[in-house]
């Protein structure tokens, strides 16, 4: 049996090193969770879109992004590639304006920067990835004030401008390319900044740019997904980050040409303390004098063995990435190696003592499997809780104007617009059909002409007939010869019935009254059958019709204003400012019209007064909670906020109220738990966790299984997580 290759510690697999990529927008900000895999960058996870104005905001907002992109990491990363917009570098630096801010960020939340991207140049090169080929465009980076332009051409910056925003972005973003002054432009619009730009992207498409700006051709305009951005930052600049710090071969970087990032080597200029890669501390340290003198005597016993021995001794000899501290594993290593060489000699010496030395050998490999077990295994302990109610009313101000006892957030009102078409089936009724008509003679009973005007009313048992034209009857005249009188008359006079129905359907020779005339003065005879009146019920358009779609149509307004609130940032909320009104209400159909089915189409504007809900749990967690409630935390994934109307106070503040229903559960010191559980048999944790405010019960989890060891929690306090979760 060769007791060297038992004795000394096996290789192990590496943790898998997880790292951050963190992008600030002017207003908005973005995380991710990414790690190399097979030599490549690959994203993990995404954080949420936060909010921020200040630096207080900022910090919280990224301490919240974070959260939220590393709540299935057992592990929180701390190493970080920053993605800033163009305008905070000069000259490769960031700006002197915004250091300290960097400076504040990075230590508060403990953060190591490990490269530094513009968000520009991360998606030039991102897009290239995806396309294949460096990207051309005009780049537009739209913020609620300003929109950058870059105009990019074959993946490189050309030239880049920053300009107001007046309202209309097409005149904006004019005003930039005129200022760059530039001989020929792409026909490529790209918009970013993680919202809908939906709006925007119909501005410039409705544009004429080719009648303002040397554009070959009318450009296309695209906009970017929300989170493209951050991914681009981590992919794009994570390779060489990574091979700077020697995760990758240089090599497999070099394969991949990715933008400008700044290294951690070049950081230090921006006033970051950056911290080295492992192996070159390791190189660095000084090796303390015990440790020396084990290597010096494994060497002499290397210098004793076979040929083939030394080489299985090179073969152990090759480092693997340690999980704890270099310095640590070669040290068993060495003592391992110590060992073995004071066996070895002492069996060449005397064969007669070899059966008591293996023996001794083999007693001593539990000791050190214990040993490492207590400093290189893993325990992960899950504490169940009882979790307290928090049911709230608090105020809330949309102003500049901080308050004590209640949330001010900043005030950010938009008016929105949607459309909508919507139908539906008609339940009204109506009489339907065609009008009778025919022609008449009018007969003249007196000595003057009488003319009687189209529209003229003529009647017979009550039913009305109108004259179509106008038509002039002569007087009636005297048959000398016969000794009788005739009657003025005029034939032919077209007639139409007033109503619909059968019962316009009159008989040859019906007579009627013209008029307000007598029939002593003027008549009228039909002179054939009055025919073609009918009648039909079907169904028509009621004014219950006309009220229950505006109001369907109406919660769909509104309904589409708040997604367009979501599509902006999926951490927004919206509150109505105001009246809802409607430039445009189209019914295909007035009241009493036949149709089957009623349309409108209907457009609504509101202003909307736009909030961020992690804000809001973000102040509760740190303003309201410690004093209500000291020792609990907030659950903000269990939270629910309803925030009522506001109330105008002025043109730049609005107070409301918000209802809270949320759960607490305790804060505990982890550190000082467990520091009092390491080395401890799992069944005496009990006495020491009770302690717990509203303790139910316990998890362990203890990696590697082994029989007997895995009843002890590991003695390396940075192998042991502490969690705390509801009863639930």
């Amino acid at each position: 049996m060769d007791l060297k290759k038992l004795l000394i510690p096996q290789k192990k697999s590496p943790e898998q090193e997880h790292f951050l990529a963190l992008e600030i927008h002017e207003s908005l900000i973005k995380t991710a969770v990414w790690k190399i895999e097979e030599g490549k960058p690959l994203i993990i996870s995404l954080g949420s879109f936060e909010l921020w104005d200040s630096e207080e905001s900022l910090v919280n907002g990224v301490d919240a992004s974070l959260t939220f992109a590393t709540k299935d990491l057992t592990k929180k990363p701390i190493k970080v590639i920053l993605g800033l917009p163009e305008p905070w570098l000069e000259d490769d630096k960031i700006h002197p304006t915004k250091t300290s801010l960097i400076k504040r960020l990075l230590t508060e939340l403990g953060l190591k920067p490990i490269g530094l991207v513009t968000s520009t140049q991360a998606i030039i090169h991102h897009l290239k990835k995806k396309e294949g080929v460096p990207p051309s465009a005009v780049l537009l980076e739209v913020y609620p004030d300003k929109v950058t332009v870059a105009v990019v051409k074959l993946g490189k910056v050309k030239a880049i401008e920053e300009v107001g925003r007046s309202g209309e972005l097409s005149k904006d973003v004019q005003e930039g390319l005129v200022r760059l002054s530039l001989e020929q432009l792409p026909p490529r619009f790209i918009l970013t900044n993680g919202s809908n730009l939906e709006n925007e992207q119909q501005q410039l498409l409705s544009y004429p740019w080719q009648e303002k700006l040397p554009f070959l051709h009318l450009p296309k305009v695209e906009v970017l997904p929300a989170e493209f951005s951050i991914e681009a930052i981590a992919l794009a600049g994570g390779l060489e980050a990574a091979s700077n710090l020697g995760i990758v071969d240089e090599e497999v970087a070099d394969s991949e040409p990715s933008p400008a990032t700044q290294p951690t080597s070049n950081l230090s200029k921006f006033g970051f303390r950056i911290e080295q890669p492992e192996e070159t501390q390791e190189m660095e340290e000084p090796q303390e004098v015990e440790e020396s003198k084990e290597l010096e005597e494994a060497r002499e016993v290397e210098d004793s063995q076979e040929p083939e021995e030394l080489a299985e001794t090179d073969k152990a000899k090759s480092p693997p990435p340690p999980p704890l501290k270099p310095s640590i594993v070669k040290t068993y290593s060495n003592r391992f190696k110590h060992t073995l060489g004071f066996f070895k000699d002492k069996l060449k010496n005397n064969r007669k003592k070899s059966i008591l030395a293996t023996a001794t050998v083999l007693l001593l490999i539990p000791i050190f499997l214990a040993t490492a077990y207590l400093m290189f295994a893993t325990a992960q302990i899950t504490i169940a809780v009882k979790e307290t109610p928090l049911v709230k009313s608090i105020d809330v101000y949309f102003g500049e104007e901080a308050v004590a006892d209640g949330i001010s957030l900043p005030v950010n009102i938009q008016s929105l617009t949607a459309s909508v078409t919507e139908s539906i089936p008609t339940t009204g009724e109506a009489l339907v059909g065609e009008k009778a008509s025919g022609t008449v003679t009018l007969y003249n009973r007196t000595n003057d002409s009488i003319t009687i005007k189209s529209g003229t009313k003529i009647e017979s048992d009550n039913l009305i007939f109108l004259i179509n034209t106008t038509t002039t009857v002569a007087s009636k005249s005297a048959n000398i010869v016969e000794g009788t009188e005739e009657f003025g008359k005029s034939t032919d006079v077209p007639i139409t019935a007033a109503g619909i129905g059968t019962r316009y359907n009159l008989p040859k020779k019906t007579q009627f009254s013209v008029g307000n005339y007598s029939r002593t003065v003027i008549y009228a005879v039909a002179e054939n059958d009055l025919t073609g009146g009918s009648s039909r019920t079907v169904k028509a358009v009621s004014e219950d019709d006309q009220q229950k779609l505006f109001e369907m149509a109406s919660q769909k307004v509104v309904s589409e204003i708040n997604s367009k609130v979501k599509a902006q940032d999926p951490g927004l909320s919206s509150l109505v400012v105001g009246e809802l009104s409607y430039p445009k209400k189209d019914f295909s159909k007035e009241v009493g019209e036949e149709a089957d089915v009623l349309k409108l189409d209907l457009t609504g504007e509101v202003k909307v007064l736009l909030y961020s809900n992690s804000e809001v749990i973000n102040q509760l967690s740190t303003k309201l909670v410690p004093k209500t409630n000291p020792g609990m935390k907030l659950l903000a994934d269990q939270t629910n906020i309803e925030i009522l109307s506001p109330e105008e106070l002025d043109s730049n503040t609005y107070q409301t109220q918000a209802n809270i229903k949320g759960l607490l559960i305790p804060v505990i010191d982890q550190d000082r738990y467990i520091s009092q559980l390491k080395g401890k048999h799992v069944k005496k944790l009990t006495n020491i966790l009770e302690t717990i405010p509203g303790y139910k019960s316990t998890k362990i989890v203890i990696k590697p299984n082994i029989p007997f060891l895995s009843s002890y929690i590991p003695l390396n306090k940075k192998r042991v997580t502490l969690n705390i979760t509801t009863s639930k």
